[in-house]
């Protein structure tokens, strides 16, 4: 980031993760768990608060902007709609489009 900023004279805005659909996550990891294979529970929302925190600590560390779409996803109100259905996890075409928007108004102001 500093070598970007330095080489560029760029802002750097550092965007924090998106929120998940963990109930999906984690019938996913159960379903894999139960059939001996390899599983994980990505998108727990514990973890993704966890590494947006040290994003913002990295952000604020190295003079950068912070974009948190986090909440904005994590509070919307028909949260499933943003993300794929099968992972919950990955956005859908809505949640890409409502980031893109997030994204637009940061830039905006």
């Amino acid at each position: 980031i500093q070598k970007v900023k330095e080489e560029t004279g760029a802002t750097v805005i550092v965007l924090s993760a998106t929120s998940s659909v963990f109930e999906i996550c984690k019938a996913n990891a159960d379903k894999r768990k139960e059939a001996g294979k390899a599983h994980n529970m990505f998108g727990k929302p514990e973890e993704l608060e966890r590494f947006n925190a040290i994003a913002q600590r990295v952000a604020a560390d190295l003079g950068c902007e912070f974009l948190d779409v986090y909440e904005p996803t994590r509070t919307y109100p028909d949260k499933p709609s943003l993300f794929n259905a099968r992972d919950g996890v990955h956005l859908s075409a809505a949640g890409n489009r409502f980031i893109a928007l997030q994204i637009l108004k940061h830039l905006g102001r």
